[in-house]
């Protein structure tokens, strides 16, 4: 038999989300017999004993904050495990990304730098990134993005890069009416009309526009409630709109959820009104589970792969948006995903061909 590859992955699996969830659908749909996929990931995370027990490593060292100390830390890893071929670095900025010059100048044959994002909020950090793009550019031998727009921000719209789609299991995200019937029992939502979002709470992902665009919606209908999935730095900030707006008894958050696939069965809109994105995985998962999906006109037309997406413009009024939202939930739609899971998975986001062709990638075939 072919000796083991062993691959390092540096990502943050503290969560359950987009980064997250591409590792381990390649985690679970390859040979483990020819590859074993180490982490490097500072946070303990929901995903740690189900690594362990593909047989993969876990290793914690500094921050990126502390960049002397993260490039002497990581380079003394690689001396250590000389059976590592390839070292994979998920980012969702050039900063993130920095660990590149450490598996550089240990030797490692094959690193790959794999932009998960186009954009980032602030001064500094679009400072920083514009920095660090020209050191990581020269560090790695493959560069991969989830869109066009992704690599081209974390590369340079002249560089060359391959899309590697966020792929997921399309099957798993298939609606199910008993689904739905039992997850809305269980949040006692069983006579509403349900406005949905998965998400971190984060600058990008937009909140506060959901939450006003809801108000809007729910001062006609009162019958509606918002199901918000995701936790992140802005929770505090969002419960304080939710509040102050008078809607805590009309807003259902779950912080993290492993049985995303049933929360979307639960809901009648998806509301991604994303400031900017690399791609957005979770409307891959809303369009597998044939929910109507408005979202800003920022997202990129490779996950609108279904008639279930409608883009709006970030420069229409918040009133405009609660119009078209309410007019999708009230419409009459099959959700029956078949259909819409044939369409993702021509468009790519099928994830057992996604996997074999990393294994493939690491295994250098």
């Amino acid at each position: 038999m072919k000796d083991k590859t062993y691959v390092l992955e540096v990502a943050n699996m503290g969560s359950r989300y987009g980064i997250e969830t591409f590792n381990m659908n390649v985690l679970r749909n390859v040979n483990h017999e020819l590859l074993e996929l180490d982490f490097l990931s500072i946070p303990d995370g929901p995903f740690d004993e189900e690594i362990k027990s593909y047989g993969g490593k876990i290793y914690k060292m500094a921050s990126l904050n502390k960049f002397l100390s993260r490039y002497i830390g990581l380079r003394k890893l690689l001396k250590r495990h000389p059976e590592i071929s390839t070292v994979h670095i998920h980012g969702n900025s050039a900063i993130g990304c920095l660990d590149a010059l450490a598996a550089k100048h240990s030797g490692i044959p094959q690193v790959i730098i794999h932009s998960h994002n186009d954009g980032c909020f602030g001064l500094k950090q679009k400072m920083l990134h514009a920095f660090a793009k020209r050191l990581i550019n020269n560090s790695c031998t493959l560069r991969f993005s989830c869109s066009k727009a992704a690599g081209e921000w974390m590369f340079g719209k002249k560089a060359v890069f391959e899309v590697v789609p966020n792929a997921i299991d399309l099957q798993k995200f298939a609606f199910s009416n008993s689904r739905r019937r039992i997850v809305r029992e269980r949040l006692g939502i069983e006579a509403n009309k349900v406005v949905g979002h998965v998400g971190r709470m984060e600058q990008q992902k937009n909140h506060k526009m959901i939450i006003s665009v809801f108000e809007k919606i729910h001062a006609t209908h009162p019958e509606t409630c918002l199901l918000l999935v995701g936790n992140g730095s802005l929770k505090d900030e969002v419960l304080h709109l939710i509040s102050e707006k008078g809607l805590t008894d009309s807003v259902i958050i779950i912080d993290e959820s492993e049985k995303v696939e049933e929360l979307l069965c639960a809901m009648d809109v998806f509301l991604f009104p994303s400031i900017w994105e690399g791609l957005g995985i979770s409307l891959v998962e809303a369009q597998a589970s044939g929910i109507p999906c408005v979202v800003s006109d920022i997202v990129k037309d490779e996950v609108c792969v279904t008639s279930l997406i409608e883009k709006v413009s970030l420069n229409k009024s918040v009133d405009e948006w609660a119009k078209i939202v309410s007019d999708q939930l009230y419409s009459e739609i099959d959700r029956g995903s078949e259909k819409y899971i044939h369409n993702l998975a021509e468009a790519g986001f099928d994830v057992v061909r996604m996997a074999k062709k990393m294994q493939n990638v690491y295994c250098n075939k």
